[in-house]
This record gives structure tokens, sequence and C-alpha cells, in this order.
């Protein structure tokens, strides 16, 4: 199950309020349906030089750019990942952890995992 990013949010939101099909902004970004839609619901991230279509195509200004450029590059830094429910706890502590290990604990724990 995906999660709906901000980004996502933005860019549906747009296109409802300028009364558009979603084959109307994926053909002026040059994308697939279903790509627009992975995108909207979370499921994929846009390429930056889309998000510039968007841009030019809605011809957004300023902040309301910005802060679709700024969205777009949030979106990326996010790893989305489906698990078997037993992994759930196991995958939500390492998330919640890692950015606390030191070189030598991540090396050891990327160690374990490329051996299986």
């Amino acid at each position: 199950m995906s999660k709906l990013t901000d980004f996502g949010k933005v860019l549906r939101k747009l296109r409802i309020e300028r009364d558009q099909k979603m084959k109307d902004m994926a053909d002026a970004m040059g994308v697939s349906v279903s790509f627009l839609s992975a995108v909207e619901t979370g499921v994929k991230t846009m390429p930056m030089e889309k998000v510039e279509k968007v841009v030019g195509h809605y011809d957004l200004k300023g902040q309301e750019a910005m802060t679709l450029r700024n969205l777009a590059a949030q979106s990326k830094q996010t790893v989305q990942i489906s698990v078997v429910p037993e992994s759930r706890k196991l995958v939500t502590a390492f998330a919640r952890k890692v950015k606390d290990l030191n070189a030598a604990k991540r090396q050891a724990i990327l160690q374990i995992l490329e051996d299986e």
C-alpha cells in the first residue's frame, strides 16, 4: 500500500483545480496515465525534468513553482517498501535507528544482509 506524498497531493490538486483529466496532464508532461497515477499516489517519484514540464505547462511562478520543486525533491528522499507483517517490526526499528548508527555498525548490518 502506498502513502500519498505531499508532492502527489499538490500535483493532483493542481490538476483538479485546472479541471483537467489525468490524461490531459500526462500528455502535457509526456508520461503515461499509469505513471502519473503512480506519482500522485506516492508509488513512484517524478523526474525533475517532468516537474519542470508541469511548472511550464501550468505557468507556475514564484512560490508556487518553488513549492512544487521542493516537494518533488523531498519525495525522492523517501523510501517506500512492502514487507510481510511479521517483518514490519524489524523494518520499522531499523528505519528509526539507521540515522544513529555509526559506520562500523552500518557495515556490520550490511554484511549480514549481503551474506543471506
